[in-house]
C-alpha cells in the first residue's frame, strides 16, 4: 500500500511547499497526480490510450490517501516523477513508491 499523503521533505527533513499561495505541503500524491497530466515535448505522440491511462491513474491517486498498485503503474510513476522532477523530489518519491529504491552509504 503507498500512502500518498506522505509529505515530501527537504534534506532537513522539512517540508516542501507546493509552491501555492498557501503554501500547503507538497505531497507524493501531488507530484504523482502533477507528473502524470504535464503534456512532456518529447511525448507529443503519445496515443489516446496512454493518455487515458495517465489521467485515470491520476484520478485513482487525486481521491484517494493510499493505494495499492500494479508494478507497471509504479514503474510509470517513477519514470514521470523522474522526468518532471529534480533530484530531490525523485530521491524522496522513489523510495516512497518502491522499498527497493532506497539510499545506501
Amino acid at each position: 500500500m503507498i500512502d500518498f499523503t506522505t509529505v515530501i521533505s527537504d534534506l532537513d527533513g522539512g517540508a516542501i511547499s507546493d509552491g501555492s499561495e498557501a503554501r500547503m505541503p507538497f505531497t507524493l500524491g501531488s507530484a504523482a497526480v502533477r507528473a502524470l497530466v504535464i503534456p512532456y515535448e518529447d511525448e507529443r505522440n503519445l496515443s489516446p490510450e496512454e493518455k487515458f491511462k495517465r489521467g485515470e491513474l491520476a484520478a485513482r491517486i487525486h481521491a484517494a490517501t493510499s493505494l495499492c498498485l500494479k508494478s507497471e503503474e509504479i514503474t510509470l510513476l517513477k519514470k514521470l516523477i523522474g522526468k518532471a522532477y529534480g533530484p530531490l523530489i525523485v530521491f524522496r518519491a522513489w523510495p516512497l513508491l518502491d522499498a527497493a529504491e532506497t539510499w545506501k552509504d
